[in-house]
């Protein structure tokens, strides 16, 4: 039984809360860094060896536009979806699905790399909404794009 309920949540509901709850990114002046856990293969692996985790690098000189996603000014949207604290547990999903927030950065290749950051946000707002303003600074050097800036307002 014990085991049965150990296996549920680790291939069941952590392997698919991994995603959200551990999407993972830094930025410096020069690239991003990210753990791409979309490979589930790859997230079964870092499962059982967290340290194995490489960082995927995209270098500035590949960006060619960065888009904000999400409303960080509208703080008044409701839930949809009713959840209780029992519930909010077991779906962490849940608790991010009311703000969900994320760059959106595509390259010279036309690839498009989603880079979440929902959590940080629901934690701390303001700390996030600083980060990303440095971050906007950071490659804003008039070739990258910089889609839905007006967006960020520190509060």
């Amino acid at each position: 039984m014990a085991l049965g309920l150990f296996l549920f949540f680790f291939f069941i509901y952590y392997c698919n809360s991994s995603t959200v709850l551990f999407q993972y990114w830094e930025a410096d002046k020069n690239s991003f860094r990210y753990s791409d856990l979309t490979n589930l293969k790859h997230r079964i692996f870092l499962m059982f060896f967290p340290f194995k985790n490489k960082l995927n690098v995209i270098n500035k000189q590949d960006i060619v536009s960065i888009k904000i996603i999400g409303h960080l000014n509208d703080d008044g949207i409701p839930l949809a979806v009713p959840y209780s604290a029992a519930l909010g547990i077991l779906t962490p999903a849940l608790l991010m699905a009311k703000n969900p927030f994320s760059l959106e950065i595509t390259t010279i290749s036309d690839q498009t790399y989603t880079l979440d950051f929902s959590r940080d946000y629901a934690y701390n707002k303001k700390l996030t909404v600083q980060k990303l303003d440095q971050v906007i600074r950071n490659f804003d050097d008039g070739k990258i794009k910089i889609e839905n800036q007006s967006n960020l307002n520190l509060r």
